[in-house]
C-alpha cells in the first residue's frame, strides 16, 4: 500500500518546537482493497438485515446465494474485527482478512495475534 507524502503545517503562536508540525496524510486504499471493503460491507448489511428472518427459521439455505455467502462469511469477518487489549495489531489486515475468508476460519489468525 502506497503512503502519501508527508507535509508540514506552520502553526502560528505555537511553541518553537511545534512551529512546523509534521502531518502524515492517511494512506489511500488500493482499488482491490476498495472493492473488498465494498463487498464486505454489502455482506454484513445483508447478514444483519435478515437476522430476524433467520432467527425465526424463515430462511431456507440455497434460496439466495448472496445471503448464503453472508451467513458463511460474516461470522469470520466479525472474528477478524475483534481485538482484545493484549493482542498485537495485524501487520496487514487486508491480507489476513482475505486469507481467513478463503480458509473459512479466522482461528489461525486469532491464535497468531495472541501468541
Amino acid at each position: 500500500m502506497g503512503i502519501e507524502p508527508t507535509y508540514y503545517r506552520h502553526i502560528p503562536g505555537a511553541h518553537p518546537a511545534f512551529q512546523d508540525l509534521v502531518i502524515e496524510e492517511p494512506a489511500r486504499p488500493l482499488p482491490d482493497q476498495e472493492k473488498l471493503v465494498s463487498r464486505l460491507k454489502s455482506l454484513v448489511h445483508r447478514f444483519e438485515e435478515t437476522r430476524d428472518l433467520r432467527l425465526i427459521g424463515g430462511y431456507r439455505q440455497g434460496s439466495d446465494p448472496d445471503l448464503d455467502m453472508a451467513i458463511k462469511q460474516v461470522p469470520i469477518i466479525y472474528d477478524i474485527l475483534k481485538q482484545l487489549p493484549d493482542e498485537r495489531p495485524m501487520a496487514d489486515a487486508f491480507t489476513d482478512l482475505a486469507t481467513a475468508l478463503k480458509n473459512g476460519s479466522a482461528a489461525h489468525l486469532v491464535a497468531r495475534q495472541r501468541g
